[in-house]
């Protein structure tokens, strides 16, 4: 059973991260297939930029033909969103605290374009990526192979991730790229907006912003979607 896993939670789009393989007691082992039984949502990871938070928001509608460029995911709650980014191996005493950390990067690039007639131009790219540090304490809790901190680290990798030691070890996601080309319809009823079989969603243009609340796919993490007038 995969331990040293994690997933990202892209509205209905699941995608398995895994690093390591393990054995029945739950410790890190140098083989075997990885699978996402214990995997975690990281995707609800908090996004800090220039267009987050969004503060204050409220729904007001207005024209959305044209083109617009994705500028950010944005959460509701930064610090909730951020604590759903779990460790692999919190329930250990060893692997929680200072050195033991998860950070969970998602990005969100391209377009949508609503066309006068009733349809919408969708391409996007999704790029999820996932960083875990691990104590020497942790190392030697967690992983059965490798009588050093240096040798246990390299067990973890697994061929999905990249695993360094300086000091402490540290373990990189090889990037997960999504990308999403298509056509759909969309459908404005004041200021709610429904593009294609989602749910209607709230949005509000200001200036050459548009900031759409997709609520109903994200109440904690990337709630609000920011767009820029192209």
């Amino acid at each position: 059973m995969n331990r040293l896993g994690s997933s990202f939670l892209v509205g209905a789009f699941l995608v398995p991260l895994c690093l390591g393989a393990c054995d029945g007691d739950g410790a890190a082992t140098d083989g075997g297939a990885a699978d996402a039984a214990d995997a975690v949502p990281p995707s609800d990871a908090a996004v800090a930029d220039a267009y987050c938070p969004v503060v204050d928001y409220a729904a007001c509608g207005g024209d959305l033909t044209g083109t617009w460029a994705f500028r950010s995911l944005c959460p509701d709650d930064p610090a909730a969103a951020a604590a759903l980014c779990e460790h692999p191996y919190d329930d250990r005493a060893e692997c929680v605290g200072a050195g033991n950390e998860a950070v969970c990067d998602g990005t969100h690039t391209g377009t949508l374009t609503f066309n006068a007639d009733g349809t919408v131009d969708i391409d996007t790219t999704v790029t999820l990526v996932g960083t875990w540090s691990f104590t020497d304490a942790c190392l030697a809790a967690a992983v059965t192979t490798g009588t050093t901190p240096e040798e246990r680290c390299a067990n973890f990798g697994n061929g999905r991730a990249t695993c360094t030691y300086e000091g402490s070890c540290t373990c990189v996601g090889d990037p997960i790229v999504e990308a999403d080309t298509n056509t759909a319809t969309y459908a404005v009823v004041g200021d709610e907006l429904t593009i294609g079989d989602d749910p209607p969603a709230s949005y509000c243009i200001a200036g050459d912003l548009l900031t759409m609340d997709y609520y109903v796919f994200h109440p904690v993490s990337w709630r609000y979607w920011v767009l820029e007038r192209q």
